[in-house]
């Protein structure tokens, strides 16, 4: 929930603190619109999204499984298994259905996101800051080496040539109408290697993207 001082208005823009998402993977909200939305984060594969749960009418939690080394989460109308990082039920009445997009995800510096959105909301908590540090990250040694706790079909067969760390953070660009496996994935690497910036055109629409850190932004 929102501190009680950051009382939404129309058309702020949201930030929600990696650091906080690390320990709730998910938070369900309800923007002055009435739409309904779910932000995610797994620290298991540094996905982070915004879902479209009005779609299902139904808010998420989290399961206590992973899959493919993604978290999965379920519904509460139906206790649906969902995961994660494919946005797809897997078991459960609502089996098959894949959870839409709610719109563009940008990851950032809090005093970039803060220069850029003054009067913007952030995330913010009370009920649970006696227990737990929100300043520490506790997946930041995991991101670090190349151990992976949950395994995947990923393996070093899929990436002969070891080019990749196993953890290598990429920008993952959506286009509409395709399915999954055609999105398109630049690793952070090649961005800083073409100073910091990728310009893309595919069927006509131009796209700018840029890498960042610790801030999840839902515009």
């Amino acid at each position: 929930n929102l501190l009680p001082e950051d009382q939404s208005r129309p058309g702020r823009v949201r930030a929600f603190p990696r650091t906080m998402l690390i320990w709730h993977i998910v938070v369900n909200e309800v923007l002055d619109d009435g739409k309904q939305l779910a932000v995610t984060y797994d620290p298991h594969t540094g996905v982070a999204m915004a879902l479209d749960t009005a779609a299902i009418n139904s808010t998420l939690g989290v399961a206590n499984r992973v899959y493919e080394n993604s978290k999965v989460l379920f519904d509460r109308s139906t206790s649906s298994l969902w995961v994660h990082q494919q946005r797809c039920a897997y078991l459960g009445q609502l089996a098959n259905r894949t959870l839409p997009l709610a719109g563009g995800v940008m990851e950032m510096s809090f005093g970039a996101w803060r220069k850029l959105h003054p009067s913007g909301l952030v995330l913010g908590s009370t009920e649970h800051s006696d227990v737990r540090n929100y300043r520490l990250d506790v997946y930041a040694d995991y991101r670090a080496n190349q151990h992976v706790v949950y395994q995947s079909s990923f393996n070093a067969s899929t990436d002969p040539d070891g080019w990749y760390h196993p953890k290598e953070y990429a920008l993952v660009v959506v286009f509409p109408g395709e399915e999954y496996d055609k999105h398109l994935i630049v690793p952070f690497r090649e961005v800083s290697l073409m100073s910091n910036v990728v310009n893309l055109r595919h069927y006509n629409f131009p796209s700018l993207l840029s890498p960042s850190q610790p801030m999840v932004v839902v515009t």
